[in-house]
């Protein structure tokens, strides 16, 4: 029998996911069986039917079960026999899973996280660890460094810049940032500043005006306080080919509120726009901004770029989403509102170069719906 904990940080449709693989391996389930329809097991486990249905997918996805017309789902003819080999692969899956199994047991360590202490330079780091500690410099360890970053690694920086690039700068005028993405948060905050007339008055582009635009205006929205449409379309045809020539693939998610014009003529337009930005703000916190990002489409629309991503990693991120806006009591005046949201999904797998940014989001859009 199928079982589901919503106190765990698993996301639910993963927890029907695991077990009926788990199932499905063990050969509990047996070939061309009937697996329960998604209706029938969504209202047994009092879960929505798009959660069974993601794990369901999951599943087709990888082979374990296909849909067959007007049968449902069934257990798949796998090309091999996973049952034959099931109890040595689960035990083996224990053994190394073991909280004693010591390394060198085993011949290969792929673990994630798990660091090989016969090469790790144990000497070299007492060494180094004793001189910082030792050293003038040691209160620079138990206190907060510069915003900008070490001085003396922006010295070297400097001359680095200096001699392979003919950059002529001060360490002052250099900012270490975490990656790509907090950079050119730093950037728009920094050149969002409207140019003072000390600064451009008597130069050649005075009359310019593209030179008067504060440059939030060109890629946040200003209600969400998030990327806009232009961020969009400038940035997204540069993410889009950076992967495809690592030939990484990269996932979009597409997502809009479910009846959010309901909630405009039942609450107010003021009301809307509070929802709106909570929205946006939920959004960002299932993400990780060092390499991805929301933007508002337009209107109740939302877009977030996953890059590095699979298939799994979005339907994760998209099922983490979805739970947590329904779970979730958006307070207005004394209205409590709950609200649900759909979201499409598509993972960029196509590497060749006719895949336009066009074609993505026309994929994404049909996709929502």
């Amino acid at each position: 029998m199928l079982q589901v904990d919503h106190r765990k940080s698993q996301p639910v449709y993963q927890q029907i996911y695991e077990q009926i693989k788990h199932d499905i391996i063990t050969g509990k389930l047996t070939v061309g069986t009937r697996i329960t329809s998604t209706r029938v097991l969504a209202k047994e486990l009092q879960v929505g039917r798009n959660t069974v249905e993601n794990a369901y997918d999951q599943l087709v996805l990888e082979g374990y079960i296909a849909s067959v017309p007007s049968s449902g789902y069934v257990v798949n003819n796998m090309q091999f026999y996973l049952n034959q080999k099931s109890e040595k692969l689960l035990d083996y899956k224990a053994a190394v899973l073991a909280p004693n199994r010591k390394v060198e047991d085993v011949r290969y360590n792929f673990q994630y996280g798990n660091l090989d202490a016969t090469i790790f330079p144990h000497k070299l780091w007492r060494k180094y660890l004793t001189d910082i500690l030792e050293s003038r410099e040691a209160q620079e360890v138990h206190s907060y460094g510069d915003v900008k970053g070490d001085i003396k690694l922006r010295i070297q920086l400097r001359e680095y810049l200096y001699h392979s690039r003919g950059v002529n700068c001060q360490p002052e005028q250099i900012v270490i940032c975490s990656g790509t993405q907090s950079a050119l948060e730093i950037m728009i905050s920094e050149y969002s500043v409207e140019i003072t007339d000390r600064f451009y008055q008597g130069r050649s582009w005075y009359n310019n005006q593209e030179f008067l635009v504060p440059y939030r205006l060109l890629f946040m929205d200003e209600l969400t306080k998030i990327y806009n449409r232009r961020y969009i379309t400038e940035i997204l045809p540069s993410v889009l080919d950076a992967n495809i020539q690592k030939r990484s693939p990269m996932s979009v998610i597409f997502t809009d509120i479910d009846n959010f014009k309901q909630i405009n003529d039942q609450y107010g337009h003021i009301a809307g726009d509070r929802i709106l930005c909570a929205f946006a703000y939920e959004l960002q916190l299932h993400i990780d901004k060092n390499h991805d990002w929301v933007a508002r489409y337009g209107g109740d629309e939302f877009l977030i770029c996953l890059q590095n991503a699979d298939e799994y990693r979005a339907r994760h991120i998209a099922e983490e989403i979805r739970q947590a806006i329904m779970k979730q009591e958006f307070l207005y005046e004394n209205h409590k509102i709950m609200l649900t949201c759909s979201l499409g999904i598509y993972t960029v797998e196509d590497f060749t170069k006719s895949f336009t940014c066009d074609m993505l989001l026309t994929i994404i859009d049909e996709k929502l719906y």
